[in-house]
């Protein structure tokens, strides 16, 4: 008798005879469908998601804040793309939208900023992937002209 291998699981036959035949899809795949008899039938993780073994029947997770995470991202190298200076990336940041959220005019953000709050308004929190740093407003008296996004706190003089 024929079994059908669950969701977030494949077989390398059509027709596993047993569940122990049935795999754990593998990382950075998600295997969605019920059946799936060959590993090219599963899906590569979508960009700015994080796929660790047996997505499909567990849900896909988003890429962490402060980071970017292109299509195929596990768990194992999540954490391997940091946001770039200049930029913040919210939860769920991908390759292709890794660029979109210029840090505010007249402040910096150093690598690997996460969401931020400017002016009151919920954009995020300021955290950074590592120790914390704080984006900050250029100085008063710096010359900023207020148009530029800064990376770091020596480019607003």
């Amino acid at each position: 008798m024929c079994i059908t291998c669950p969701r977030g699981t494949f077989s390398f036959e059509r027709g596993a005879k047993d569940i122990l035949e049935c795999l754990e899809c593998p990382l950075g795949r998600m295997c969605n469908g019920q059946g799936l008899y060959n590993i090219s039938q599963s899906l590569a993780c979508t960009d700015g998601q994080v796929c660790t073994t047996g997505t499909g029947l567990k849900p896909s997770v988003k890429c962490k804040q402060g980071f970017y995470c292109p299509p195929k991202t596990d768990d194992i190298i999540q954490y391997d793309k940091i946001c770039d200076p200049g930029f913040f990336c919210p939860p769920g940041t991908g390759i292709s939208t890794k660029n979109r959220d210029t840090c505010p005019e007249t402040y910096y953000c150093p690598p690997g900023t996460g969401n931020i709050i400017v002016l009151g308004t919920l954009v995020g929190n300021y955290s950074t992937f590592a120790e914390d740093t704080v984006v900050s407003r250029c100085p008063i008296g710096s010359g900023n002209d207020g148009v530029d996004t800064k990376k770091n706190v020596q480019e607003c003089f």
